[in-house]
């Protein structure tokens, strides 16, 4: 029972965190992570990431469940009303998702009016949604919060340093940060995970790479079946496949074809496609794969 307490408690303030930055096209870029609480109390971990321009509107992009086996990348549109500080947002579409739920199970969250507080480089995002499929029809409504500054993974990292918390709890909150920080960031992929993504163009690139321990990981990947790169060793240069996607559904398969000195395979690959960068980790054991289905738009 502690333990749920601990994670649930370390999971709520964790996922608090804003940073605010103005670029050079006079815009705002906003980074918010927090939670979406559903009508019957369970929560799912959400992130935006938006740019707000000269008129209010906003565009970028929202993550739902980025820790878990459902983690979606979507496309979301809105407007900011800074007389009356209130934030309107809706996502349009999935860029990519690791569910492997029908494209018409989805339901895409819109937020109207939800109140918004901006202070230095802490910010509030506090209001009710609603969801609908695809076609339109109802889907589940709750409360999304998101709030904090740049610094509270620093200060739940600090926890670990606390003497009152048992060893046991401190490795739970630092694991957990971890792994939350990593999973904000890009798509962890392990053995017989799948990740979707939507193609806008008629190819698509992939970069693979290894940025930590060059141990010897060697990878195949298959097109549809086809053997497109044979044993590569992974190396820290990036190795770039352009593939061309002429039907609805393409299969890209990496395989892991042995394990280096520091195991598992692991690699980092991003697919590029018009302006979409899909960055993506993947950890296999020898002989075992993950895959990328490219659903052409």
């Amino acid at each position: 029972m502690l333990n749920k307490i601990i994670m649930r408690l370390s999971l709520l303030t964790l996922l608090i965190s804003t940073t605010i930055s103005t670029n050079a096209q006079n815009s705002i870029q906003y980074d918010l992570v927090g939670t979406i609480k559903l009508i019957d109390n369970s929560m799912i971990t959400y992130k935006l990431s938006f740019e707000e321009f000269k008129d209010g509107t906003i565009k970028g992009k929202s993550i739902t469940d980025f820790s878990g086996e459902h983690r979606t990348e979507s496309r979301l549109e809105g407007h900011i009303d800074r007389e009356a500080n209130t934030i309107t947002f809706s996502e349009k579409s999935n860029i990519h998702t690791k569910s492997e739920l029908p494209s018409g199970d989805f339901c895409y969250v819109h937020v109207y009016n939800a109140k918004m507080k901006i202070k230095k480089e802490q910010s509030i995002i506090q209001g009710h949604f609603y969801s609908r499929y695809e076609d339109g029809s109802k889907c589940i409504e709750g409360d999304v919060y998101l709030v904090g500054d740049e610094m509270f993974l620093e200060k739940m990292k600090g926890l670990t340093k606390k003497k009152m918390l048992p060893s046991k709890q401190k490795k739970i909150i630092k694991e957990l940060v971890t792994k939350s920080e990593e999973n904000m960031e890009r798509t962890i992929l392990t053995e017989g995970q799948a990740l979707t993504v939507r193609a806008l163009n008629d190819d698509i690139m992939i970069r693979l790479w290894d940025d930590e321990h060059i141990d010897g990981d060697r990878i195949s990947v298959y097109r549809d079946d086809k053997l497109i790169l044979n044993k590569y060793a992974v190396k820290r240069a990036q190795k770039q496949l352009l593939i061309p996607i002429v039907k609805d559904s393409t299969v890209i398969r990496i395989v892991a074809t042995n394990e280096g000195r520091i195991p598992p395979n692991s690699a980092k690959f991003e697919i590029l496609n018009s302006n979409i960068q899909v960055p993506i980790t993947i950890r296999l054991n020898e002989g075992k794969e993950a895959k990328f289905i490219v659903v052409k738009d």
